[in-house]
């Protein structure tokens, strides 16, 4: 699957948009990472690509075909969705929650079967919480209900997976845990396309990067192109350093950390 954001303008009236001249390609298995300060429009960029808001100009593609066409349930065949956050608020059990992601592609009188069941074990594998799987939503923890609403959204088998902060308000080991699970998803074929406050999460997963500005063009590219020291300080109006540390195994992997005066 090949999706592509070409000048793209999105907002809430014509004559006042929030972003102008968005452009985005992921091919399949390519991860991108959206960064930007707080209000510069990433949740409405957002909101755009999966039609809940129309978009001002431009156009959002997935293998050439204009999405704007598409009826909700065509979409979700293709493009799945995690939020930000997510108050439970039901006592289901972790399977059932994981069912949720099938139930927009069946019917309205249709019930999940065996083919549905095995798509929600697998997913429930391939974010390693499977052995929750009767668990109560409401009593597993934080990091544990952000892999379940990926493992929710997988079940839809997704080519594109769509994430607002995945990994807000986590502790640092579920954070690891879900950025290398994004990981995993993209070595498995799945574009995944996320925002982030946190610019070593784009060094990290390798990924393409798009980087939003307040009143500048937004830059799109490779992260170790888009992410230097002076475009990160334009972004967020701080001294940010970028430097590099070397893992056994890896190539240098660059990191980020704000610049003090002495």
């Amino acid at each position: 699957m090949r999706f592509e954001v070409r000048d793209l303008a999105c907002g809430y009236t014509p004559s006042a948009p929030v972003l102008r001249h968005v452009n985005l390609l992921l091919e399949p298995g390519e991860i991108c990472c959206v960064l930007g300060p707080n209000g510069v429009g990433k949740t409405t960029l957002f909101r755009t690509l999966l039609n809940l808001l129309p978009s001002l100009a431009g156009t959002v593609a997935i293998d050439g075909e204009d999405t704007r066409r598409w009826k909700p349930r065509q979409l979700s065949r293709v493009v799945a969705y995690v939020a930000q956050a997510h108050i439970p608020t039901q006592p289901f059990r972790v399977r059932e929650v994981a069912m949720m992601g099938r139930l927009g592609l069946l019917s309205a009188a249709a019930q999940p079967g065996r083919r549905d069941h095995e798509l929600v074990e697998q997913a429930l594998e391939d974010v390693g919480i499977r052995h929750l799987r009767d668990k109560i939503y409401t009593e597993i923890s934080g990091g544990e209900r952000q892999l379940l609403m990926i493992a929710r959204a997988l079940a839809q088998q997704p080519k594109l997976l769509i994430m607002d902060e995945p990994t807000a308000n986590l502790d640092y080991g579920n954070m690891a845990r879900v950025m290398q699970c994004i990981r995993q998803l993209a070595a498995s074929g799945i574009s995944v396309l996320f925002t982030s406050h946190m610019p070593d999460q784009a060094f990290y997963c390798r990924a393409k990067t798009l980087l939003l500005c307040r009143g500048g063009a937004p830059r799109f590219g490779p992260a170790e192109e888009v992410l230097s020291e002076r475009s990160l300080q334009e972004a967020y109006g701080t001294a940010i350093q970028v430097f590099e540390v070397v893992g056994a195994g890896e190539r240098p992997l660059r990191l980020t950390a704000p610049r003090f005066e002495e």
